[in-house]
């Protein structure tokens, strides 16, 4: 579950996964966001939890996707 190669993929995928999502939210799609808010949001968001998420999510991709490649689909 934790080889050299998980831990790779799930930081790679981490850093791809976190800026790849803020240049979308941020750069690419902000002022659409922004024009279309319902309600103001006087909080900044808490990047903590932004940041746990993304790592959670890099992790089970990189181990469902590692044994989506070796051909293992059973739980172990």
């Amino acid at each position: 579950m934790f080889s050299k190669t998980t831990l790779f993929a799930t930081l790679l995928g981490f850093l791809s996964l976190f800026f790849l999502g803020y240049l979308f939210y941020e750069v690419l799609a902000g002022e659409y966001f922004a024009s279309h808010r319902t309600m103001a949001m006087n909080e900044m968001m808490d990047f903590k939890y932004i940041t746990l998420g993304t790592l959670i999510e890099a992790y089970v991709l990189s181990v469902l996707y590692g044994r989506w490649a070796a051909g293992n689909y059973e739980k172990n």
